[in-house]
Order: structure tokens, then sequence, then C-alpha cells
């Protein structure tokens, strides 16, 4: 691991320390936010979605200094006899008509709101 890297790391452990260290007193008071790259001010309170917020900016991170150096296998892809490596059923497509619930139409119209604004 780079020293950049094991910064990084040290700094998200220390972050999530710090959070569970003052869970009890920031839910009891205001709220606080979080902006994630590319992402509105979401307003947080709750101690578990802080912590995610963090591990995803870690994963992001880490994600990007992989980019361009894996290997992706497939379900089409064969090892160095001609046989599957992958021993899945090929993809199937259905077209379903399903009724949605009131509150999941309302979750797609919000979104879809948001992103005419934006």
């Amino acid at each position: 691991m780079s020293e950049e890297a094991d910064n990084d790391d040290r700094d998200d452990r220390r972050q999530i320390a710090n959070i569970k260290k003052n869970c009890a007193a920031e839910q009891n008071t205001e709220r606080t936010s979080l902006v994630l790259p590319g992402h509105d001010v979401q307003p947080i309170n709750d101690v578990a979605q802080r912590i995610n917020a963090i591990q995803h900016q870690a994963v992001k991170r880490l994600q990007s200094s992989f980019q361009g150096r894996m290997i992706r296998r497939t379900v089409a892809s064969k090892n160095f006899e001609g046989e599957s490596i992958i021993p899945l059923k090929p993809y199937v497509h259905v077209d379903a008509i399903v009724r949605l619930q009131d509150w999941e139409h309302q979750v797609i119209l919000e979104i879809a709101n948001r992103a005419s604004e934006g």
C-alpha cells in the first residue's frame, strides 16, 4: 500500500471512530450535512448513514486506483482449454408489466423531477 493510501485509510478509520464516539451527542443536537462529490448536500443525523458515506468515499477512492487494471470476466469468458469459467445460464431478457405501489410511484416521480430540474 502506498503512503498516500495508508494515510487515507487511517483518516477514514479516524473519521469513523469519531462518529462512533460522538454519536449520542450528535443525534440529540442539530442535523449535520454531508457532501459527496457529484451529489447535493444531504442532511444526515443517523450514525450508520454517516459511516456508510465515509465507507462509500473510501471504496470510490480504491476503485479509482484500480481503474484500467482489473480483468473483467463475463458469462462468455473461457479458460485456456476453451471451457466456460463462469457456469451461468445465458442472460434472458423478460419484459413484464408491474403495478407500482403508491409510494414507489411517488419515489420515481420525485427522482424524475429532480433530474429534470438539474
